[in-house]
Protein backbone atom coordinates (compact mmCIF):
# COMPACT_ATOMS: atom_id res chain seq x y z
CA UNK A 1 0.00 0.00 0.00
CA UNK A 2 1.32 3.53 -0.95
CA UNK A 3 0.99 4.63 3.03
CA UNK A 4 3.10 1.13 4.52
CA UNK A 5 6.11 1.79 5.98
CA UNK A 6 9.47 2.24 3.96
CA UNK A 7 11.90 3.41 6.13
CA UNK A 8 12.56 3.08 10.04
CA UNK A 9 14.18 5.65 12.30
CA UNK A 10 15.46 4.38 15.66
CA UNK A 11 17.78 5.56 18.71
CA UNK A 12 20.65 3.99 18.57
CA UNK A 13 20.18 2.90 22.09
CA UNK A 14 17.64 0.67 21.20
CA UNK A 15 18.22 -0.06 17.55
CA UNK A 16 19.62 -3.62 18.52
CA UNK A 17 16.46 -4.57 20.09
CA UNK A 18 14.05 -3.16 17.51
CA UNK A 19 15.80 -5.13 14.84
CA UNK A 20 15.34 -7.98 16.99
CA UNK A 21 11.95 -7.17 16.87
CA UNK A 22 11.81 -6.38 13.35
CA UNK A 23 13.42 -9.71 12.38
CA UNK A 24 10.93 -11.90 14.61
CA UNK A 25 8.06 -9.89 12.70
CA UNK A 26 9.10 -10.44 9.37
CA UNK A 27 9.91 -13.65 10.16
CA UNK A 28 6.50 -14.67 10.97
CA UNK A 29 5.19 -13.73 7.63
CA UNK A 30 4.13 -16.53 5.42
CA UNK A 31 5.09 -16.08 1.82
CA UNK A 32 2.60 -17.92 -0.53
CA UNK A 33 0.09 -18.25 -3.07
CA UNK A 34 -1.83 -14.74 -3.31
CA UNK A 35 -5.29 -16.86 -2.97
CA UNK A 36 -4.40 -18.54 0.04
CA UNK A 37 -5.91 -16.54 3.19
CA UNK A 38 -2.73 -17.49 5.13
CA UNK A 39 -0.33 -16.14 2.87
CA UNK A 40 1.11 -12.66 4.09
CA UNK A 41 3.60 -11.86 1.46
CA UNK A 42 2.32 -13.02 -2.37
CA UNK A 43 3.80 -11.91 -6.00
CA UNK A 44 4.76 -8.43 -6.86
CA UNK A 45 1.90 -6.77 -8.95
CA UNK A 46 4.73 -6.88 -12.40
CA UNK A 47 7.84 -7.70 -13.45
CA UNK A 48 9.24 -4.02 -13.28
CA UNK A 49 7.93 -3.35 -10.00
CA UNK A 50 9.81 -7.06 -8.72
CA UNK A 51 12.74 -5.98 -10.88
CA UNK A 52 12.54 -2.22 -8.84
CA UNK A 53 12.58 -3.89 -5.40
CA UNK A 54 15.33 -5.95 -6.37
CA UNK A 55 17.76 -3.19 -7.77
CA UNK A 56 17.16 -1.04 -4.40
CA UNK A 57 17.81 -4.01 -2.33
CA UNK A 58 20.94 -4.85 -3.84
CA UNK A 59 22.59 -1.49 -4.48
CA UNK A 60 21.90 -0.69 -0.58
CA UNK A 61 23.66 -3.90 -0.08
CA UNK A 62 26.47 -3.48 -1.90
CA UNK A 63 26.68 -0.13 -0.49
CA UNK A 64 27.30 -1.48 2.97
CA UNK A 65 23.82 -2.28 4.06
CA UNK A 66 23.59 -5.92 6.59
CA UNK A 67 21.12 -8.06 5.72
CA UNK A 68 19.44 -9.24 9.10
CA UNK A 69 16.88 -11.39 7.65
CA UNK A 70 15.04 -11.96 4.08
CA UNK A 71 16.96 -11.38 0.93
CA UNK A 72 15.93 -13.91 -0.77
CA UNK A 73 13.59 -13.59 -4.73
CA UNK A 74 12.53 -15.41 -6.98
CA UNK A 75 13.92 -19.24 -7.72
CA UNK A 76 11.89 -21.48 -5.43
CA UNK A 77 10.14 -18.75 -3.47
CA UNK A 78 8.16 -18.66 -6.43
CA UNK A 79 7.81 -15.75 -9.49
CA UNK A 80 8.01 -12.29 -8.56
CA UNK A 81 8.28 -12.96 -5.11
CA UNK A 82 10.56 -11.18 -2.47
CA UNK A 83 11.27 -12.36 1.22
CA UNK A 84 10.14 -10.21 4.22
CA UNK A 85 13.50 -8.36 4.43
CA UNK A 86 15.28 -6.17 6.78
CA UNK A 87 18.45 -4.43 6.54
CA UNK A 88 20.68 -2.52 9.27
CA UNK A 89 23.91 -0.23 8.94
CA UNK A 90 21.40 1.92 6.56
CA UNK A 91 22.74 5.27 5.88
CA UNK A 92 20.34 8.32 4.55
CA UNK A 93 21.79 8.07 1.11
CA UNK A 94 21.04 4.64 0.21
CA UNK A 95 18.85 3.86 -2.44
CA UNK A 96 16.10 1.35 -0.59
CA UNK A 97 16.58 5.10 2.32
CA UNK A 98 15.96 7.68 -0.50
CA UNK A 99 13.65 5.51 -3.31
CA UNK A 100 9.87 4.70 -2.35
CA UNK A 101 10.21 0.34 -2.82
CA UNK A 102 6.68 -0.71 -2.38
CA UNK A 103 7.96 -4.07 -1.50
CA UNK A 104 8.60 -5.84 2.24
CA UNK A 105 12.00 -4.10 2.14
CA UNK A 106 12.47 -2.69 5.57
CA UNK A 107 15.79 -0.45 5.74
CA UNK A 108 16.39 0.82 9.62
CA UNK A 109 18.30 4.41 9.51
CA UNK A 110 20.01 4.66 13.43
CA UNK A 111 19.92 8.48 14.93
CA UNK A 112 21.69 9.98 17.89
CA UNK A 113 18.64 12.13 19.26
CA UNK A 114 15.23 13.21 18.17
CA UNK A 115 16.55 16.57 16.24
CA UNK A 116 18.46 13.95 14.04
CA UNK A 117 15.53 11.57 13.50
CA UNK A 118 13.11 14.83 12.92
CA UNK A 119 15.87 16.15 10.24
CA UNK A 120 15.97 12.77 9.02
CA UNK A 121 12.23 12.21 8.76
CA UNK A 122 12.21 15.38 6.28
CA UNK A 123 15.58 13.90 4.51
CA UNK A 124 12.76 12.79 1.69
CA UNK A 125 11.03 13.85 -1.70
CA UNK A 126 7.91 12.02 -0.53
CA UNK A 127 5.93 13.23 2.83
CA UNK A 128 2.68 11.05 2.86
CA UNK A 129 2.74 9.52 6.60
CA UNK A 130 4.74 9.21 9.51
CA UNK A 131 4.45 7.19 12.48
CA UNK A 132 6.46 8.19 16.06
CA UNK A 133 6.95 5.79 19.13
CA UNK A 134 7.03 8.35 22.53
CA UNK A 135 5.78 8.26 25.61
CA UNK A 136 6.76 12.09 25.66
CA UNK A 137 3.84 14.88 24.82
CA UNK A 138 5.92 17.65 23.89
CA UNK A 139 8.11 15.42 21.68
CA UNK A 140 4.63 14.12 19.74
CA UNK A 141 3.45 17.61 19.61
CA UNK A 142 6.81 18.75 18.10
CA UNK A 143 6.80 15.69 15.32
CA UNK A 144 3.61 16.60 14.62
CA UNK A 145 4.22 20.61 13.84
CA UNK A 146 7.39 19.58 12.34
CA UNK A 147 7.63 16.50 10.38
CA UNK A 148 6.73 17.16 6.53
CA UNK A 149 3.71 14.66 6.02
CA UNK A 150 0.51 14.65 5.38
CA UNK A 151 -0.17 12.40 8.59
CA UNK A 152 1.53 11.94 11.53
CA UNK A 153 0.80 9.06 13.43
CA UNK A 154 1.82 8.85 17.13
CA UNK A 155 2.22 5.59 18.73
CA UNK A 156 1.60 3.72 15.65
CA UNK A 157 3.06 3.16 12.42
CA UNK A 158 1.84 4.56 8.90
CA UNK A 159 -1.12 3.76 7.21
CA UNK A 160 -3.71 5.11 9.60
CA UNK A 161 -6.71 6.86 7.31
CA UNK A 162 -10.54 7.83 8.08
CA UNK A 163 -12.41 8.14 5.32
CA UNK A 164 -13.88 11.65 6.95
CA UNK A 165 -10.97 13.46 7.45
CA UNK A 166 -8.10 15.09 4.81
CA UNK A 167 -6.05 12.37 3.44
CA UNK A 168 -3.17 13.19 1.33
CA UNK A 169 0.65 13.96 1.07
CA UNK A 170 3.09 16.94 0.59
CA UNK A 171 6.22 16.81 -1.54
CA UNK A 172 6.05 14.53 -4.12
CA UNK A 173 3.46 12.07 -1.94
CA UNK A 174 0.16 14.29 -3.36
CA UNK A 175 -1.57 16.32 -5.09
CA UNK A 176 -4.03 17.41 -3.19
CA UNK A 177 -6.81 15.49 -0.25
CA UNK A 178 -9.03 12.87 -0.21
CA UNK A 179 -11.73 12.63 2.15
CA UNK A 180 -15.29 12.17 0.80
CA UNK A 181 -15.73 16.70 0.86
CA UNK A 182 -11.68 17.12 -0.06
CA UNK A 183 -11.92 14.52 -3.05
CA UNK A 184 -15.12 16.23 -4.33
CA UNK A 185 -13.65 20.05 -3.53
CA UNK A 186 -10.51 18.41 -5.32
CA UNK A 187 -12.07 17.34 -8.16
CA UNK A 188 -14.31 20.40 -8.50
CA UNK A 189 -14.05 23.46 -10.66
CA UNK A 190 -16.33 26.04 -9.06
CA UNK A 191 -17.80 28.37 -11.68
CA UNK A 192 -20.58 31.00 -11.68
CA UNK A 193 -23.43 30.94 -13.75
CA UNK A 194 -25.13 34.50 -13.72
CA UNK A 195 -28.65 34.31 -15.73
CA UNK A 196 -30.65 37.81 -15.90
CA UNK A 197 -33.96 38.05 -17.22
CA UNK A 198 -35.65 41.07 -19.29
CA UNK A 199 -33.18 40.49 -22.40
CA UNK A 200 -34.65 39.18 -25.23
CA UNK A 201 -32.83 37.84 -28.27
Amino acid sequence: MCNSVERVLVHDTIEADLIDALVTAAESLTVGDPFDEETDIASMVDDDQFETVVELFEATVEQGATVECGGSYGDDLGERVFEPTVLSDVTPEMPAATEETFGPLVPVISVGDFDEAIEEANNTNYGLEAGLFTQDIDRSKRAADEIDAGGVNINTVSGFRADHMPYGGFKDSGVGKEGIKYAVKHFSRQKLVGFHQGFNA
